[in-house]
């Protein structure tokens, strides 16, 4: 499961960059995509474009523990769009517990008004 743990500074410098199989909502693994802050320092331009080239997630530890994730741009963009999701969803269902709720008539009704009103000024 992802999330596990960070594996124990006797192994991170020996981690490997290594391609996991596809899990569903989870392509890091934390034991294969550890590395140590010394070894981005070391490799940081060949560490960059692997994590480009493979769509990979390192995360990025010292001795106190994580420190920072370096992903590729496009999951990025991808992570930041579903963290939005999950806010609207938060936010709708506190809306629902408080009983802010209109009918779908309502809610249609305002959609097309707020349409014919950007189509008016636009």
């Amino acid at each position: 499961m992802c999330g596990e743990g960070v594996a124990s500074s006797a192994t991170q410098t020996s981690l490997k960059f290594v391609r996991p199989k596809r899990r569903l909502g989870c392509k890091m693994r934390l034991q294969e995509d550890v590395k140590t802050i010394s070894d981005l320092g070391e490799g940081a331009a060949k560490l960059v474009r692997t994590v480009a080239k493979e769509r990979r997630t390192l995360l990025l530890v010292d001795d106190a523990g994580a420190k920072a994730v370096l992903m590729d741009a496009a999951s990025y963009d991808r992570w930041r769009n579903t963290v939005a999701l999950l806010q609207l969803v938060a936010q709708s269902e506190a809306d629902v517990e408080a009983g802010r709720l209109v009918s779908q008539e309502e809610a249609f009704a305002r959609a097309e008004r707020a349409i014919e009103k950007a189509a008016q000024s636009g």
